[in-house]
């Protein structure tokens, strides 16, 4: 059908284009053949001609004028202006044209017309003898100039006549030639109408042989096609319509598709702005998108439908055509699959609770364990008894480790562990590991080498115990599975001018993996197998947090093997400079007996503990050390025995019955007890990560994770915090901004600061020591004074007790006052020895 209206039209149209083509043609021609036919040309030419004619007759009457005793200026003036205007004629009109494009023609006119403009000007008023034989004088020399102007307008004029007349000739002889090149297309064209006449009449039968297909695929459709004119009334229904609707095609043309079959506005939404609806909606198609509704059958059951909308055309209109398909079936399986979704998370949730409370409750009979083998340790044994305890401390380390490997990939897949970065030397941390492990290896004979690029020195910002957990796993497990030989653990590293990626390299010699169980050793509980069946390495979870947990940090490990020969793990992370040195942070004294001897006096300690193997334990412990102890098992207890005496430090458990740790610690810092200002060291048994930033904010001093050691306790009743828990991160003593003061200052300036600070300190000490009764207004403005100082060398503990001092003193209580100075020298003694380290570390 479009073939045959596209030959229909395009014979018409070709023979309207030919025709308007000879008509142009023949326009062209008629024109030009009247402009030849006019004067126009000998016009300008007989122009020019009588410039030189009234040129002669000026000079004429110059002359004559000249020999007559009274002059004619009426005579004078007209010629003059007769000669003037033919200058002008000259220059324009046709005249003009003929000059165009001569150069010496436009010269002649520029000097005809300073003759005209000098001429005008004499003529102009009186004529007296002097204006006249000037003008004459003008006029002779202006004459030659006339006459070579007329010669050259008679030689321009023909040449522009005979130049017409060969355009026309052209034109005439390209007419004939278009006019035969017409005729020609005119034949192609009506040949090519006649092949596109057959081509659709071909292309006509193809149509109705698709359209016959068309309605055959969209009967035979699984899902219902609803056509449906631009008032929105169905005017086609297939069978399958048919089927999930229950209407049959008679029952329904000429119905509403919405309100019948779909609710209203269902398609509205989905639609454009073409196809007018009888409600003056619009119902053209949105691109064919996809849209779930609601659709109806014929007995009311409403049913989930995929519905997508498209537009169409045809004599009668616009039409829109409705494909829907009954997904009821796949909702219901896609509901199956959430359940089961849901199921698995909250299986995977219960897991990853049940891990950590079972982590919670194996370090509490852990601290049991543990606290009474070191308990042991202090009493007579024999070598038989030495020996097996250092075995049961060996195993429950080992099962502490484990319990602490299986909490970490709790963390990690609850997402819950948080990196802690900070400041530190990643040269002294791993010659700190080396050292640690090496005695490991000599128990193997095997060497234990550490190879340090001279670029890796210096401070760098990274979670400082993630790395060094990392690289113990590595290095550790190189000493596990090599038998003879050597472990090599290179640092080495890329670097720009604010970052460096760091590259831990640990060789060794062992037994190898074998080919294509590398990957393998990362996954958890790994154990792999030699060809004779024996199990020949078992990683457990050691490779597979610590590959996390570099991947956290942005970084990764990989491996690579040789059965027999060795193995090579690659640790590599990013990290950042530092901008300033943590100078020796750590170095706080070597963890020792915490005896009355070494402390100098019986401390009262109180202990807040409700398991009670813990409690016993502790008590035990701190016993053992020679001090006072009183315990509590909740922390109402607590509370009661901390407002009726004064304690020199509070050991207690964060998650208590009733009133927690957290909240302990809080009622008694905010009370006006004997123990405002007294240390408090808290204790858990879940990761320090949970728990650090809350009981730091809520006013303890310090905070580790169970099982606590006795070293560990030792440090505490030292102000110290223990080596192994959380409370390492509570610096006190903020080494950026120590360091960056000393770097304003100069070392001797800051020397001599810190020197004045102290001893300022040291004067109000043994000042406050002798404050008998409520503390002074001059008091109260020392603390506060001496806080804000504090505060500025970076001296966080130290401030933080000269504020709880001054708070104190406010309060105006003597028994509160006392303690926060004891316990205020104490801090004092500490932040001299911490700045005199520092300061020595950097001038060395």
């Amino acid at each position: 059908m479009t073939g045959k209206i596209l030959s229909r039209s395009a014979i018409p149209f070709a023979l309207v284009v030919l025709l308007g083509m000879m008509l142009l043609l023949g326009r062209s021609l008629w024109l030009e053949l009247h402009a030849l036919s006019t004067a126009g040309n000998e016009n300008a030419q007989w122009t020019v001609m009588q410039l030189d004619t009234e040129f002669a007759n000026l000079q004429t009457t110059l002359v004559e004028q000249a020999s007559r005793p009274e002059i004619d200026e009426t005579e004078v003036i007209v010629r003059t202006q007769i000669a003037l205007s033919r200058v002008d004629l000259a220059g324009e009109g046709n005249a003009a044209d003929i000059f165009a494009g001569n150069p010496r023609a436009l010269e002649l006119l520029a000097e005809l017309r300073t003759f005209a403009d000098q001429a005008f000007l004499l003529v102009d008023g009186p004529l007296y003898a002097e204006d006249l034989r000037q003008l004459t004088e003008l006029t002779e020399r202006a004459r030659p100039f006339a006459r070579e102007l007329a010669l050259l307008g008679i030689t321009e004029g023909a040449r522009r006549t005979e130049a017409r007349r060969d355009v026309f000739a052209t034109r005439l002889l390209n007419t004939g030639i278009v006019a035969l090149a017409v005729i020609a297309v005119l034949g192609v064209v009506l040949l090519v109408l006649n092949k596109l006449l057959l081509i659709a009449r071909k292309r006509g039968i193809a149509l109705r042989e698709t359209t016959d297909r068309l309605t055959s695929t969209v009967a035979a459709s699984l899902d219902a096609i609803i056509v449906g004119n631009e008032k929105g009334e169905i005017v086609d229904f297939n069978i399958a319509a048919e089927g999930i609707f229950g209407w049959t095609k008679s029952e329904v043309l000429g119905a509403r598709i919405e309100g019948t079959i779909l609710p209203k506005d269902s398609i509205l939404p989905a639609l454009g702005p073409n196809l007018a609806t009888a409600t003056g909606k619009s119902l053209a198609p949105a691109d064919g998108k996809r849209t779930e509704i609601m659709a109806f059958r014929r007995n009311g059951e409403a049913f989930p439908a995929e519905l997508s909308v498209t537009s169409a055309s045809s004599a009668a209109g616009d039409l829109v055509v409705v494909y829907l398909r009954d997904i009821s079936v796949r909702k219901l399986y896609e509901q199956a699959l959430l359940d089961a979704k849901d199921n698995a998370e909250r299986t995977d949730r219960a897991k990853s609770q049940f891990v950590t409370v079972m982590s919670h409750e194996m370090r509490t009979p852990l601290n049991g364990i543990l606290g009474v083998l070191d308990l042991l340790r202090t009493t007579p044994l024999s070598k038989t008894q030495s020996r097996y305890i250092d075995v049961a401390t060996g195993s429950g380390e080992v099962m502490l480790e484990q319990v602490n490997e299986a909490l970490d990939i709790t963390r990690i897949e609850t997402g819950s562990l948080v990196l802690a970065p900070k400041p530190f030397d990643l040269v002294r941390k791993l010659t700190q590991i080396t050292s640690m492990l090496e005695p490991l290896a000599k128990e193997k004979d095997l060497r234990l080498t550490l190879n340090i690029a001279p670029d890796m020195q210096g401070d760098f910002v990274g979670d400082e115990n993630r790395i060094g957990q990392i690289i113990t796993n590595l290095i550790g497990n190189a000493i596990k599975f090599t038998s003879e030989g050597e472990i090599v653990v290179d640092l080495s590293g890329a670097h720009s001018e604010d970052a460096a990626r760091a590259r831990i390299r640990v060789a060794d010699t062992g037994r190898g993996i074998p080919e294509g169980q590398i990957s393998a050793v990362f996954d958890d509980y790994v154990a792999l197998s030699d060809a004779k069946g024996r199990l020949s390495r078992g990683d457990g979870l050691g490779l597979s947090i610590s590959r996390r947990i570099a991947r956290m940090m942005a970084g990764d490990i990989t491996a690579v093997s040789k059965e027999g020969v060795g193995s090579t793990f690659t640790f590599e992370v990013p990290l950042t400079r530092a901008r300033v040195s943590p100078g020796k942070r750590d170095q706080v004294g070597e963890s020792g007996p915490g005896s009355p001897e070494t402390l100098g006096r019986v401390l009262r300690v109180l202990i807040v503990e409700d398991n009670p193997i813990n409690h016993t334990v502790l008590i035990e412990m701190l016993r053992k050390l020679g001090h006072e102890v009183c315990g509590a098992k909740n922390g109402v207890e607590g509370l009661s025995l901390a407002m009726q005496s004064t304690f020199d430090v509070i050991l207690m458990d964060i998650s208590l019955p009733g009133m927690d740790g957290l909240g302990l610690t809080r009622e008694i810092r905010n009370s006006c007890g004997p123990n405002r200002a007294t240390q408090i060291h808290g204790l858990t048994a879940y990761g320090e990560e949970e728990y650090l930033e809350a009981a730091l904010n809520a006013g303890m001093d310090s905070f580790s994770t169970k099982p606590i050691r006795m070293h560990d306790l030792a440090r505490v009743l030292r102000g110290q915090p223990a080596r192994h828990g959380a409370a390492e991160s509570v610096a006190q003593l903020d080494v950026a901004v120590f360091e960056e003061l000393r770097l304003t200052l100069g070392r001797e300036k800051m020397v001599e600061t810190v020197d004045a600070f102290f001893a300022e300190m040291s004067d109000f000490l043994a000042e406050a020591g002798m404050v008998t009764g409520a503390p002074s207004a001059d008091n109260i403005a020392s603390l506060h004074r001496l806080s804000g100082a504090a505060a500025l060398f970076g001296l966080r503990s130290l401030s933080a007790g000269l504020e709880r001092a001054r708070v104190a003193a406010s309060a105006g209580s003597e028994a509160d006052f006392a303690p926060a100075i004891r316990k205020l020298q104490r801090l004092t003694d500490d932040a001299i020895r911490r700045s005199d380290d520092l300061m020595s570390a950097k001038s060395g």
